[in-house]
Parts: structure tokens; sequence; C-alpha cells
């Protein structure tokens, strides 16, 4: 067992040693596996290095929830196409960790796959998670490079999870509501105390509303239809969304980046009220690490300022653009406003120098990109500022005056 079970590496000074890290008691075996096997390791520790404790589950969890009482450990049988009898499903272990260290409680079993972590709510001992089934085709092979071949129909799901009281270790579904949106996938989810919100996409953005507050029976209230898609939603109290992701119109996707304002106070009659693509980036192509990522989303609400980093470029490579758009949100939720623009240059490097002149140089297209990446709004006892932060630099500038930058410090 020794040599089957991991070890760590104790660093003192200049020794060094082997040591335990698991010992079997400390391995949790679920019945509940999608593939082969792997081992999911758990450490914790006070912040001074204290109280260290490890423990293992025997899966192969790739993303992670966790709410205020339990840990979710999440994998999804996509990535094991070679295995032609997968299903199309997510496995799901509960951990309780109100004690310190993880405990290991009981496993579930969905359809479909999770988009991320947003996709997941812990409510009152309910787990709810929104789902895209794809159901599997049989590999088929083609001769002829001009025959299409049409995938099986995608699903959306929203599910209801609870742990059994009984010592069965299992999290029984108890409510759903099913087959949402054939031939689209899930783009977005939030869940909001009693509320869940459901983006999908193929042409057009449904906007899901549902009414969870009797968890074994989810009620799938309203659904409102719009051109684009939203990649992250951000609930303003109870009433309101605040969303970032692609404009588009009835025949599909523009390239633009929009930010989206909707009521949602009646969940029966969802209503968006406004949306705004910010002035430099009207008629161009645009992306936004906010779409993937939550923490380039920054949203102050004593301010009502929405600051993301936006990169994106025109017709052409010599008109693209890096940096942060500001936007505000009106102070009866009903409005937004542009406040400015803050461009992050790009830095071309000298191998560039050579090709500057051509006009369809891939290197100047790379290396003129400055990757905005985060933002952070601050006050002291006189004024709020704004930092901007790009691969290249950071940037200060005064929320009353985003045209006059204070300071900047590019990185060597």
């Amino acid at each position: 067992m020794e040599e089957i079970l991991p070890n760590a590496l104790l660093i003192s000074g200049s020794n060094s040693q082997e040591m335990p890290w698991l010992g079997c008691d400390e391995i949790s075996e679920p019945d509940l596996t999608l593939n082969s096997l792997g081992m999911t390791l758990l450490v914790s520790f006070e912040s001074d290095g204290s109280n260290y404790q490890t423990s293992a589950v025997l899966n192969n969890a790739w993303q992670l929830y966790g709410s205020s009482k339990h840990l979710y450990l999440i994998q999804g049988s996509s990535g094991w196409w070679w295995n032609e009898e997968q299903s199309d499903q997510t496995a799901i272990w509960q951990l309780d960790w109100q004690s310190g260290h993880p405990v290991y409680e009981g496993s579930g079993l969905v359809d479909g796959q999770i988009l991320n972590s947003f996709s997941l709510s812990e409510y009152e001992g309910y787990l709810r998670i929104a789902t895209t089934e794809r159901p599997n085709s049989p590999m088929i092979q083609v001769d002829d490079v001009q025959e299409i071949i049409e995938p099986s129909q995608s699903l959306n799901h929203l599910l209801v999870l609870k742990l059994t009281e009984e010592e069965k270790y299992e999290m029984e579904q108890v409510g759903s509501v099913l087959n949402l949106a054939p031939g689209e996938r899930v783009q977005s989810a939030r869940f909001v105390g009693k509320r869940g919100y459901v983006v999908t996409f193929r042409q057009v953005d449904p906007l899901f509303t549902f009414d969870l507050s009797t968890p074994n029976e989810p009620i799938l209230e309203g659904e409102l239809k719009i051109p684009g898609f939203s990649n992250y939603m951000h609930p303003l109290g109870e009433t309101h969304l605040l969303t970032v992701g692609r404009a588009g119109d009835d025949g599909g996707l523009s390239g633009e980046w929009q930010v989206q304002l909707f009521d949602v106070s009646d969940l029966k009659n969802p209503e968006q009220v406004d949306t705004l693509v910010p002035s430099k980036l009207k008629g161009g192509r645009a992306y936004s690490e906010a779409g993937w990522d939550h923490h380039a989303f920054t949203y102050d609400p004593e301010s009502r300022l929405l600051v993301t980093p936006i990169q994106g470029y025109g017709k052409n490579w010599n008109s693209q653009f890096s940096g942060f758009s500001v936007i505000e949100v009106g102070k009866e939720l009903n409005s937004l406003t542009e406040r400015g623009w803050i461009e992050h240059e790009g830095k071309l490097s000298s191998e560039c120098e050579q090709s500057l002149n051509e006009e369809s140089s891939a290197c100047k297209f790379w290396d003129l990109r400055s990757q905005p990446r985060r933002s952070l709004l601050m006050s002291d006892q006189s004024n709020d500022y704004l930092y901007t932060i790009s691969k290249t630099a950071i940037q200060t500038h005064r929320v009353d005056n985003l045209t006059q930058k204070i300071a900047e410090m590019h990185y060597p």
C-alpha cells in the first residue's frame, strides 16, 4: 500500500523526507464513477499552516462548486468519447465542510453537462442544476466530404437534487423541468434564492425564468426571446439582471459585444429594459474575458458602474482596440449609459518591426493586443478611482473624469 498511496515531501531547511500523505481510512470510494478511477485529493489547513488535514475521493472530478455548507466535486462524461456506451451525464459528489475539512456524504448522477459553477446552486438543502444533454450519435464513416451529418438534437434541463436522509449516500433527483429549447445549449445560468434564470442559444437568445420556491415542483414561469445571447448574468437584487454577451439580430450573431438590463420582477413576463453596444465597438467584432470568467466583470452597486475588459477589431487588423468599457446603470434600474472608454495600447516586439508595413501582418495583429484583464474600483476620503489592468500596463483614472489618466505603469 505504501507504493500505491501518494506521499508528500516534508522540507525543513536543507533537509527533506517523504511522509505518508493519506491513510486508507481517509479515502472515500463512492459507488458512482463515469470512467476509469482517479483520485481527487482534498487538503485543508489554517492560514498559519496549522491543523493540516488530507483526504481523498476516488473519482475524476474536473470542476468545483462550493456553497456555505457543502463542497461539490463535478465530473462530466464529456471527453471520454472513446467509450461508445458512455451516456452524456454528469456525476456529482457532495462533501460537508462545516466542521472544517471536507467530509464525503454522497453522490448523484444527472443527464447532460454543466457549463460552469454558476450552473449549480444550493439553497435550503437542495441543489439546483442547469445542464445541456447531447444524445450520443454512432460513429459514421464519411467517404464524401460534401456529405452533411445532422447531429442529434441537444436538450436542456433544470434539475433539483437532495441528499437522502437514509444512509444510502445518494443524491436523489426530486424535481425537474426537462427538454428546454431543443437544438440549443446553455450559455449562462444564475440562481438567486428561490428564482432561477437560464439562457440558451442557437439563433436567438431565450431567457428562461423559473420559480423554485417548491423544490419538488420547479416551474418554468416565463420566456423572453431576443437576438444574441448573454454569457454572464449578474443579479441586481431580486428584480433585475445585468448581463454581458454577444449582440445579434434575427439572422444570427453580429460579432459585437453588448450589455443588457432585464426586469425580472414578474417571472411570468421578463422584459428587456435596455441594451447597449459601446460606441467603440459598433460595427466591429469583440470579445471579453468577462464572458468566461466572472472575475473580469466589475460592478459597483453604489456608483452603479459596470467595467468590463474588451478586445476586438473593426474592418481590418489596424483598427483593433484593447481597453475597458465603463457603463452606468440608471438609478431606477431603467437605463444603461455609456460613461467612457479606457484604452490600453499594445506594444510591438522588436521581431515585429520588420513586418510593420505588411497589410496583413499577423505579427502586428497579435503584438498590438494588450489583452485587458481586470479592473478595480477604490475610494479614499474624497475621490473614487478606477484601476484597469492589462498584460502591458496598469492605469488609474478618477471615476468622475475617465478621459484624464492620473497614472500609468508599464511592465518591463
